[in-house]
């Protein structure tokens, strides 16, 4: 995949761009230990998806301060720098702002406060998307799209059923 600059989102009163909002192990799936079957899937179709973002240009891809503060938590400084560089390439909108009512019921539901935040900037967007390969948040999925209207899914999932083919 070439990696070209940043684009800025203009959205027009014709076009209406599906906001997606990647969470953190999303961006860090092509940077992780390659061992396993899933995770080489799974960093594949987040690549999937940059490609789809970049060529369709039908999609916003949202991020948060959350997003930026786990990014920095990163320990290996290659794979943040690394994951830092692409989501400035390819995040158009920063969330910064959340309902700190979303981040209760969440966490109430079962989630942990990191993943509640996440999906609370998502919510607070309206993104259509929110795509993890978080099996614990995936758990919970049906309960948050019944509650929060955005979709829980995986790379894997999302490519699959946006027209591609995995």
């Amino acid at each position: 995949m070439v990696i070209e600059r940043k684009r800025k989102t203009t959205i027009n009163s014709n076009l209406r761009h599906i906001k997606i909002y990647l969470d953190t192990n999303v961006w860090c799936r092509p940077f992780d230990e390659q061992t396993q079957q899933r995770i080489i899937d799974e960093g594949e179709a987040f690549l999937k998806i940059l490609e789809k973002v970049h060529a369709e240009r039908k999609y916003t891809i949202i991020g948060s301060l959350i997003l930026d503060d786990e990014v920095k938590q990163i320990k290996g400084r290659r794979k943040r720098e690394a994951v830092k560089t692409i989501m400035a390439l390819f995040i158009s909108e920063k969330v910064r702002s959340f309902s700190k009512s979303t981040v209760r019921d969440l966490k109430t539901a079962g989630l942990k406060d990191k993943d509640a935040l996440h999906l609370a900037f998502a919510v607070q967007d309206h993104a259509k998307y929110f795509i993890t390969t978080d099996d614990y948040i995936s758990k919970r999925k049906k309960d948050i799209e019944k509650k929060y209207k955005i979709k829980v899914i995986n790379p894997i999932e999302f490519i699959e059923e946006n027209g591609n083919k995995y």
